[in-house]
């Protein structure tokens, strides 16, 4: 079957679904109305029948339990009918939220600190589209929600309810946002108004009817609707009608006031223009505009009327004669959207190939074309208020904004391509959770490790449901086309189930999880896990099923459909009772209560959760949570009940609610979804909900605390986002990751690059830490931070040699300026240039300024944070030739990098080179736009080389830091990489040991100078004396591995700095790491502490490490710490990402090295008890079983998972060792 055949056919089916559910979703929508009705008849007595709150369209079903003392103003309406009434502002709109002081909103308690937005944008057709007035900011609609959006970058700001689509404009002032909401039979309709600086709902105002077009006077205070028959005009002040009603019938779908606000013109057929004082029809042009917003205006002047016509002519009328004054028609347009400039002299068309078309009306003459991203045609268009944008929305999911006087694209209004979430689960060790929806793979969670684990899938129309088996073996995942059966451990596939029909199907598992029920087109069947057979299949007269459930003797089948909640026998399909609560309602979710003693049901159109006695099914109980919203029709109602049956949480309009089972008590709603909630589940241990939601992200509560602890984002391009509640965030890609930005609380309709405040708010493993229950430490004021970034303009590559082996790289960097916040106020600041750094395919070959000073850290010694950062400013700064530092007045600076290697390999055609600076405040600039290279195609075949450095180091000076293993493993690991890589490498080895042998020292060359030289010999920077001692050694290339395995004593400092041990520290054997804690920690200067200084001398520091191997510009670089502490070489504060710290961490971040630690950095490494006396990270170095083609990650990896195990083997009942591989050679990996 075509592509093109199967998204026809799931249009169909959608369709059917829809017809399957029309009588049902009229009758839920009548008892809507009915109770909104009822809920308004004593606003309409009291004269304010056209203002309600959004407490008031939530309010239905309340339970009659709850006290007027309940902090929820949801509940303090009912009982009291009196909304909150908030100031007044001078736009004449209220500017506080409707909702009472007391609710609580989400980040309520951070509102000064920065917001991090994840780019979720569109995932539909755009069906309208506006630009603020002074054009800095966009506005878009489409599927029950719009889009905030700045103009510039194309970056999403926030996002509001907008159940009617293309309404969505902007107040005259720019400061409010508005949109439309309705029931689906538009009994009636709200317009909705935002604050558009905190996404607040300031007033919704009830319309009786449809709405089909909205329009403000131009001066803000009056705000006119239009239904399919009749129009009002509103005081925006008080939300009363000026006007009941125009005094003759209506019919249009488009608006706007005369530029004095006199009069109001509206369309389709005849055009119509009335009085706004009076109501009165003022006049009538006999013309027919077409059927969409922006196809009549009134010219700036008021003396004339724009019409686009059904016709595809652009008319120009009199408004004080009616009369036609001229009319161009227009070539080639077709019908749909169309806008008039507010000039009235260009309009936008579409044509019949899907090609936006800018005319000048005056001239007929074409300015501007351009064509639809997404191939289909375009739904709606705007033109800026001076004219010098213009901004198109497409079907295809995207909006685009281009300057008319370049014709150049500026941006396009996208989202980060995420699908809505549809079923969300916990497996039953709390391991992993899954979340499922409209994207082609479901999303497996790690979270001990909280990352990602795997994609489940694909499936190109989604998926409806998963769920993990009860003994955690399985996750199944049901898509349109098929039922996949996934190992949860290793995320590979175990069967796939072909659907018969794409249609709703829920699943369940029996506890023993031998058998599945799944429906099978009209059928339920029931199939073998272990060989995936169909054992047997009944009937059932229901067309859509929303849940299935055994119980837990799986005897009976829980069934969940559209017309009622079935019991079933579980063999024979036999029915043994119905359960429905009303003869109206329809849409049942059903699930078994933690006992079996209870079902409990939720419907569509029944606000309460009903719990049924399963024995006699008669009702026993009801708790009155919220209603099921309509948009959520095509997924069961959000129903879960904790493990110990204590608690149960519901999903509503963009909350969790929490209930207490036994006292029936509402204990919290969970706020900060955008759409509606679709499902919820509870964690094993009943600490946690987790919730999926229409707005594309899962969140994670917590139910003792009753707030936010996460949200999750899966991206369809393979990026990962986890944030918290303040704005701390994980992510699986810092440096390709597009989709996310920070809004700052003085400033939040200006979209920040994420690296602004990459060093404070970035935690790696953020998810894991905060289910351990990890404290964070209270985040920075950031607001004072400096917010220009430096700008990396120009790349420019060039030979530098005629074997196409190195090349000069030229980069230009320009400090910029930027508006900051000091003392409170707003003052332009300048980025400044520091620490340059270039990059060939993101492995660092270049840096300046070139002179290495210690890492950040080692700055902190005895220096308050501001001195820390100005030691470090002051040797990172790039400065003119003149030895100025670069400002916004000298102008570009030009930083040449010489003698850049070039890979030679034969499978490589292309390197590409990107380059990044940092500004004042350590603030990244962008990454630049990647400058691609071609390597010359005729090049001389090499064959790589892999150096391998082994040190052990058995001897020293002082004879109580002997380590008799080191040189023993060292020698094993250089005899199992000599057999492993001399095929696919020519192997040069540097055994540098130190070691005993019958009672002497047998050799020494475990030196501190002996490792330095090697490796600077291999940067290409070691002197003719360095070389000539390491002769087999040369400078590494783009092609070669580099690999330093080290075995010694580890020492981690105070202040998280490692140290190796090399043979040539020595004293009077006194120096431990008592001494040397004692020592750093109290300053004291003692001769102990004098020789603890020295003997610290004369190790190895992570710091000089750093230095010395920073020159290496290998393929591959490998290091492996055998040693106590080594967990600590990354650095104490050390952060894998783009962070512009000098330590070893960065280092080899940016060299995207492998690093396997022995041990973290307050553990010890052991020596087993055998013969040959070997560690334990040795032993799961070179015991590992024969691997058909091995790899070197998987072999460090290996290791990493086997050395527990050999620590409970070797040394029962003590703590398990556990190393640490930290993996950068992965491009957006961090450590595990």
């Amino acid at each position: 079957m075509t592509k093109t055949l199967q998204l026809l056919l799931a249009a169909c089916v959608v369709a059917s679904i829809s017809s399957d559910f029309h009588w049902a979703v009229r009758l839920r929508q009548d008892r809507l109305v009915e109770k909104s009705e009822k809920r308004f008849e004593v606003a309409e007595q009291t004269g304010i029948d056209n203002t309600i709150t959004m407490a008031q369209n939530r309010v239905v079903g309340l339970s009659e339990g709850l006290s007027a003392a309940d902090p929820n103003p949801q509940v303090l309406y009912v009982l009291t009918g009196q909304p909150y009434e908030p100031k007044l502002t001078q736009t004449g709109l209220k500017d506080r939220s409707i909702n009472d002081a007391s609710r609580s909103q989400p980040n309520a308690d951070h509102r000064d600190k920065p917001k991090l937005v994840v780019q979720l944008g569109l995932d539909h057709s755009v069906f309208s589209c506006a630009f603020s007035p002074d054009g800095r900011l966009a506005l878009t609609d489409g599927d029950k929600r719009a889009s905030l959006w700045e103009t510039q970058t194309g970056k999403l700001l926030r996002r509001f309810k907008a159940d009617l689509s293309g309404l969505s404009i902007f107040s005259p002032d720019g400061r409010c946002a508005l949109t439309g909401s309705s029931l689906p039979d538009l009994s009636y309709s709200t317009v909705d108004l935002w604050e558009i600086e905190t996404g607040t709902l300031l007033r919704a105002i009830k319309v009786h009817g449809g709405l089909r077009a909205v329009a403000f006077s131009p001066d803000g205070k009056r705000l006119a609707t239009l239904g399919p028959t009749s129009g009002t005009i509103w005081e925006v002040e008080t939300g009363k009608p000026l006007l009941p009603t125009f005094k003759q019938q209506v019919i249009g779908w488009s608006a706007v006031f005369s530029p004095e606000g006199k009069y109001l013109l509206t369309g389709s057929f005849p055009v119509r223009m009335w009085d706004t004082e009076t109501g009165d029809l003022v006049r009538t042009f006999e013309t027919s505009a077409l059927s969409t917003r922006g196809s009549i205006i009134f010219t700036p002047d008021g003396l004339s009327v724009l019409v686009w016509t059904e016709g595809r002519s652009a008319q120009i009328w009199d408004a004080r004669t009616g009369v036609l004054k001229r009319q161009v028609k227009i070539k080639g347009a077709t019908g749909g959207s169309v806008a008039f400039s507010p000039s009235g002299h260009y309009v936008i068309t579409q044509n019949k190939d899907h090609i936006a078309e800018v005319w000048d009306v005056s001239s007929d003459r074409v300015l501007l074309e351009f064509k639809a991203q997404g191939g289909r045609d375009f739904t709606s268009f705007a033109f800026s208020q001076d004219e010098h944008y213009v901004m198109a929305g497409e079907r295809s999911a995207v909006a685009q904004i281009w300057d008319l006087h370049s014709a150049r694209i500026v941006c396009s209004l996208r989202g980060g391509d995420v699908g809505r979430i549809r079923s969300v689960g916990f497996s039953p060790n709390g391991v992993y959770l899954v979340t499922a929806g409209q994207d082609i793979s479901a999303h497996l969670w790690n979270l001990r490790t909280g990352k990602e684990k795997a994609r489940l899938g694909p499936d190109e129309f989604g998926y409806l449901s998963a769920l993990f088996s009860p003994n955690g073996r399985y996750v199944l995942v049901c898509g349109w086309k098929s039922a996949q059966l996934w190992d949860a451990e290793t995320g590979a596939l175990v069967r796939r189930v072909e659907r018969d029909s794409p249609l709703l199907t829920p699943a369940a598992f029996t506890r023993d999880v031998q058998r599945l029920a799944m429906r099978t087109g009209g059928r339920i069947g029931i199939w073998n896990v272990e060989n995936g057979k169909l054992e047997y299949e009944f009937d059932q007269d229901q067309k859509l099923l929303y849940s299935l459930a055994f119980s837990k003797d799986g005897r009976y089948l829980l069934i969940g459909g559209v017309d009622d909640a079935q019991l079933r026998e579980a063999q024979t399909g036999r029915l043994l009772r119905r359960l429905k609560k009303g003869q109206e309602s329809f849409g049942y979710s059903a699930i078994f209560s933690p006992d079996d003693r209870y079902i409990i049901t939720r419907s569509y159109t029944n606000a309460a959760v009903q719990f049924w006695d399963r024995n006699t099914g008669k009702l026993s109980r009801e708790l009155e949570a919220s209603e099921v919203p309509l948009s959520s029709v095509d997924v069961s109602p959000a129903l879960a009940v904790s493990p110990h049956g204590r608690y149960m949480a519901v999903g509503a309009d963009r909350t969790v609610e929490l209930w207490d089972v036994r006292t029936g008590r509402r204990l919290s709603a969970f706020e900060g979804h955008d759409l509606p909630v679709t499902s919820v589940a509870f964690s094993p241990d009943n600490r946690y909900v987790v919730s999926g939601s229409d707005d594309n992200t899962a969140r994670i509560w917590s139910v003792e605390a009753k707030k936010l602890l996460a949200q999750l984002v899966s991206l369809r391009d393979g990026n990962w986002v986890v944030v918290d509640s303040e704005g701390r965030f994980d992510a699986s890609s810092l440096e390709y990751l597009k989709d996310l930005h920070w809004l700052m609380p003085d400033d939040p309709v200006h979209a920040l690059q994420l690296e602004l405040l990459l060093r404070d708010y970035y935690q790696p493993r953020l998810l894991a830490r905060i289910l351990s229950g990890e404290r964070f430490a209270a985040l920075p004021s950031v607001l004072e931070l400096n917010r220009a970034q430096p700008k990396v303009e120009e790349i420019e590559v060039l030979p530098q040699d005629n074997e196409g082996k190195l090349v000069t790289v030229r980069v230009s960097v320009t400090s910029r300026t930027a508006q900051c916040l000091k003392d409170g106020k707003h003052v332009a600041c300048e980025s400044g240039v520091y620490d340059l750094r270039l990059y060939r395919d993101g492995v660092l070959v270049g840096q300046s300024p070139s002179t290495q000073s210690a890492s950040f850290s080692q700055y902190a010694v005895g220096r308050s944070h501001q001195e820390q950062v100005q030691a470090w400013r002051e040797s990172s700064m790039i400065r003119t030739e003149d030895g100025a530092p670069v400002s916004v007045a000298s102008g570009p600076q030009q930083i040449t990098f010489t003698n850049i290697q070039l890979p030679q390999r034969s499978n490589a055609s292309q390197v590409a080179f990107t380059a990044y600076a940092f500004n004042a405040d350590r603030v990244k600039s962008e990454t630049s736009q990647p400058v691609i290279y071609a390597l010359p195609k005729v090049r001389p075949a090499v064959r790589p080389k892999a150096y391998i450095i082994t040190m052990g180091v058995d001897v020293t000076r002082d004879p109580n830091w002997r380590l008799p293993f080191a040189s023993i493993g060292a020698r094993a690991i250089e005899q199992l990489l000599r057999n492993k890589l001399s095929p696919e490498y020519d192997m040069v080895t540097v055994p540098l040991l130190s070691e005993y042998r019958n009672s002497r020292i047998w050799q020494n060359h475990a030196a501190k100078a002996d490792l330095e030289r090697a490796l600077l010999v291999l940067s290409g920077h070691g002197s003719a004396a360095q070389r000539e001692e390491f002769p087999q050694l040369r400078q590494a290339t783009p092609d070669d591995l580099v690999m330093l395995y080290i075995a010694s004593h580890g020492y981690a400092d105070p202040n998280g700095t490692f140290y190796v041990v090399p043979s040539d520290v020595g004293g009077s054997g006194l120096v431990s790491e008592q001494l040397l804690d004692r020592c750093l920690k109290t300053g004291e200067t003692s001769a102990a502490c004098q020789e603890g200084e020295d003997f610290l001398r004369s190790s190895i520091s992570s710091n000089e490490l750093t230095q010395w191997m920073q020159g290496i510009d290998a393929g591959s670089m490998v290091l492996i710490l055998d040693s106590c502490h080594s967990g600590a070489i990354p650095g104490s504060n050390f952060k894998p990402g783009p962070m512009g710290d000098r330590g070893f961490g960065q280092l080899s971040y940016d060299k995207r090295m492998l690093v396997l630690a022995a041990s973290q950095p307050d553990g010890y490494e052991r020596g087993a008890i055998r013969s040959d006396d070997r560690s334990l990270l040795t032993i799961a170095l070179t015991e590992q079983p024969q691997q058909a083609a091995w790899d070197l990650r998987e072999w460090l990896s290996r290791a990493e998972r086997n050395v527990p195990g050999l620590t409970r083997k070797e040394f029962p009942g003590s703590s398990e060792l556990q190393p640490t591989l930290f993996d950068f050679a992965r491009t957006g990996t961090t450590t595990r």
